[in-house]
C-alpha cells in the first residue's frame, strides 16, 4: 500500500506511531463511541472544499475489526468531509485499543483540538465512568485535565436539556452556565438565561447577576427615612443597575452612607479605576 508520513496532530496522540496507510474510505465504520456530535455546518463545508482541492493531509485513527474492515477511533470530522467529499480513499494509521481506549483517544483528540463542546466532553467524561468504572481522578489523568475541571463540567448535565443544547450550540459558555447552575428555581433560571442571551452578559456580570438574585438588596422598613424618599430610593436602584451589584444608601445623623457590596478584589480594583478616572 501506499504510505505517507504522519501528520503532527495524530503522531502526538499515538507516541511511536510513523506512518500512515491509505484504506478504502468504505472498509471504515463510524466510531459508536464518539463524544461529538456537532459539526459547524460553515467550517464542515470549508473542510470538505479543501480535501476536494487538497485531499485529506493528516490520517484518521482505527482499529482492526474483521478482515478488511476497520472501525474509526479519531478523526470523525475528516472521514465525514471525506465521505462528502467523494473521496474513495483515506490515509489511516492502525492502533489496537479497546472499547474503553477508544472513547479516550477520540476525547483526547477532540479536546486536544478544541473542537469538542463541554456538553459532548460532560457526556463524554460520564459514558468513561459508567461503562468503564472510572473515577473522576481517572478521567482528569488520561484526559490531561484537572479533577475539579471534570466535576464541573459535568455538573451541566443537570441543567435542562434545552440548556445543554444552549451550550452546544455556543450561546453562552460553560463559564455561563456554572454561573447559572447556581439558580435552583426555575423561573429564575429561565428568567437569568435569557437576559445572558438578550444582554450579551459576560461570565462576570452573569455571576454578579446570579448573586443579586440569590441574595436580593433588603426592603427597609417604611419607617426608614431615607426609604421613604422615592428620590434617594430612585438613585439607589440607578446605581445597583450600573454597578450590577447589590448598593445601599443609609442617612446618618452626620450626613450620608453609601453601601456598595463587592465579592472579590478584582472587582473593588475595577471599582477603583472607575471612579479615579472621573477625577
Amino acid at each position: 500500500m501506499d504510505r505517507s508520513r504522519l501528520g503532527r496532530g495524530i503522531a502526538s496522540l499515538i507516541p511511536g506511531a510513523e506512518s500512515a496507510q491509505i484504506l478504502p474510505i468504505d472498509k471504515i465504520q463510524p466510531n459508536p463511541f464518539q463524544p461529538r456530535t456537532h459539526f459547524d455546518p460553515e467550517k464542515f463545508k470549508e473542510l470538505v472544499d479543501s480535501i476536494q482541492r487538497h485531499g485529506v493531509l493528516e490520517p484518521v485513527l482505527v482499529r482492526p475489526v474483521g478482515a478488511d474492515e476497520y472501525q474509526l477511533i479519531a478523526g470523525e470530522r475528516r472521514y465525514r468531509a471525506a465521505k462528502e467529499a467523494g473521496m474513495s480513499h483515506i490515509p489511516a494509521v492502525f492502533r489496537q485499543c479497546d472499547d474503553a481506549q477508544m472513547v479516550e483517544l477520540a476525547l483526547v483528540e477532540n479536546v486536544q483540538r478544541e473542537d469538542i463542546s463541554p456538553i459532548e466532553s460532560a457526556v463524554a467524561y460520564q459514558r468513561l465512568m459508567k461503562e468503564f468504572h472510572w473515577t473522576q481522578e481517572q478521567v482528569a489523568q488520561r484526559v490531561g485535565k484537572s479533577r475539579v475541571a471534570i466535576s464541573n463540567t459535568m455538573r451541566l448535565l443537570s441543567l435542562p436539556i434545552r440548556y445543554q443544547e444552549s451550550v452546544d450550540r455556543g450561546e453562552v459558555s460553560e463559564g455561563h452556565a456554572r454561573a447559572l447552575l447556581m439558580l435552583n428555581d426555575q423561573k429564575m433560571l429561565d428568567e437569568a438565561w435569557d437576559e445572558v442571551k438578550r444582554r450579551g452578559l459576560s461570565v462576570r456580570e452573569t455571576e454578579r447577576m446570579v448573586r443579586m438574585l440569590l441574595n436580593p438588596p433588603q426592603k427597609e422598613p417604611p419607617s426608614s427615612t431615607e426609604m421613604r424618599n422615592p428620590e434617594l430610593r430612585a438613585l439607589e436602584e440607578e446605581l445597583q443597575s450600573g454597578l450590577g451589584t447589590r448598593v445601599h444608601i443609609e442617612k446618618m445623623y452626620w450626613g450620608w452612607r453609601l453601601s456598595i457590596d463587592l465579592f472579590s478584589e478584582e472587582e473593588l480594583t475595577a471599582l477603583a479605576d472607575h471612579l479615579l478616572a472621573k477625577r
